[in-house]
């Protein structure tokens, strides 16, 4: 019997994280949905479904921080026929399709702002002991499930905070969080037991905490309502590796994270800018993460016109479907299916390319004991926030975080290693099939070199 994880989801995010066009000067996120847009989630959907994803979840089809007070203004007639088309093309390639759903944020500003009697401490959450705050819960959920045909919904409570007012702060977060997330659950099963239903922990707490012991229970009573967990905040996982397992096999639900790590594709960018393939360290990731008993991934997408990503998707998804597969095998399945080598020699030396490009990346992190980047789960690599493209981050320091990714010894190595690598790709490229495809990557390789040299140089660039 194949031995693979129950739900394989295709994480796209917001909408315009799987465009492969750039949105240079739209503050993230965007919630675009224009005909290119849909073109290249279904696109993507196409590349999801022939990898062995099982699920698509998605954010953005409706609002980002506010609804509309009547929710159907958030959805003219245009944008409707669209989603609708997204829609269909999941389930037409056999993939169930949710759609995510704050849980009294992300989507409520507007509505506190209008709303007095929903008001509690925090202007992007709304208070979980006012009732009138619950009716619009779910008021939203109802509008989505009626309106349009999804299979489930992802649900996310804790991403933009919680209501700390008296009422509220008697729970501590974690039983907070777990409490609206089994009501908004319980809800939805009770309107249609076949609705599919899965919470995010993203926010939960901070992302180098670890959840106590005594609050385990609280999991454990939410997943009585639901059909998986995602484990983690934007940069860590919330429970304890050493002792996943014993805590997985208490669960009633299935238990999951978002892969290992991945990269959050940069929605200002150019597409063909970075080439980051991480299919070693999924890989190691996914493979642990079955035998401590998970059997849920949302693994996440991207514009799959870069390389890198495009691959990324497919790795993760044939993996999924099959965790006892070889990942030197897959990588090997992947590259011969998209850029048709002549022969199994440069097969072979352009999935090393893959997995050299990699390392050279991930293995020149600056690491100090202070702030071990082996925590690090999502990796930004430019700034989230602003209306220009934004500097290389993951270069050198993001501000907005705090860290430092690289520095000037570990671009050196990286640089070498990018022009070692366009120096292989150059001599294989006559026995490569797809000549275009194998472009991208020396575009994306050239982009990177010119992004090291605006770091060193500290050059006017974005």
């Amino acid at each position: 019997m194949v031995r693979q994880f129950t739900h394989r989801a295709a994480y796209g995010v917001w909408i315009n994280d799987m465009r492969n066009s750039p949105l240079p000067y739209e503050e993230w996120p965007s919630v675009r949905l224009d005909e290119i847009t849909e073109k290249d989630i279904i696109a993507c959907i196409q590349l999801m479904s022939q990898s062995g994803y099982n699920e698509f979840v998605l954010w953005g089809l409706f609002a980002t921080y506010s609804w509309s007070l009547d929710l159907v203004s958030s959805v003219d007639e245009e944008r409707a026929k669209r989603i609708e088309r997204i829609i269909q093309a999941a389930k037409d390639s056999g993939v169930r399709i949710l759609t995510g759903i704050g849980i009294y944020s992300w989507g409520f500003d507007s509505i506190i702002e209008h709303c007095p009697g929903v008001r509690g401490t925090n202007p992007h959450a709304m208070c979980a002991s006012s009732d009138e705050s619950w009716e619009w819960v779910k008021k939203i959920m109802d509008f989505v499930l009626t309106r349009f045909n999804f299979d489930g919904l992802h649900l996310e409570s804790a991403d933009q905070g919680r209501c700390n007012c008296p009422s509220c702060d008697v729970l501590g977060d974690i039983e907070y969080h777990c409490i609206i997330n089994a009501r908004a659950a319980q809800y939805l099963r009770s309107k249609n037991n076949n609705n599919l239903v899965m919470v995010s922990l993203c926010g939960y707490m901070p992302y180098d905490q670890k959840i106590a012991s005594d609050e385990i229970k609280h999991f454990i009573e939410l997943s009585k309502h639901i059909d998986y967990l995602i484990d983690g905040g934007h940069y860590g996982h919330f429970f304890e590796e050493s002792t996943r397992s014993r805590v997985v096999a208490e669960l009633h639900c299935d238990y999951g994270t978002s892969g290992g790590i991945w990269i959050y594709p940069p929605q200002r960018w150019d597409r063909l800018r970075w080439f980051l393939p991480y299919t070693q360290r999924t890989a190691a990731h996914i493979k642990e993460l079955y035998e401590d008993g998970g059997r849920a991934i949302e693994y996440y997408m991207g514009p799959d016109l870069n390389p890198g990503v495009e691959v990324n998707i497919a790795f993760g998804g044939k993996l999924l479907a099959d965790v006892d597969r070889d990942p030197d095998d897959i990588l090997n399945e992947i590259v011969t299916e998209l850029y048709q080598p002549d022969d199994r020699d440069a097969r072979d030396e352009l999935a090393a390319l893959f997995k050299q490009a990699e390392t050279a990346y991930f293995d020149n992190w600056y690491d100090t004991p202070e702030m071990p980047k082996r925590e690090i789960r999502q990796l930004h690599i430019t700034s989230l926030f602003g209306t220009e493209p934004g500097a290389p981050t993951y270069l050198a320091h993001s501000p907005e975080l705090q860290w430092t990714f690289m520095d000037a010894p570990g671009r050196e190595i990286y640089r070498r290693e990018i022009i070692n690598i366009q120096t292989r790709l150059l001599g294989i490229e006559a026995r490569i099939g797809d000549r275009e495809r194998l472009g991208r990557i020396n575009t994306c390789l050239n982009s990177i070199l010119a992004d090291i040299a605006f770091v060193n140089g500290n050059t006017q660039k974005v």
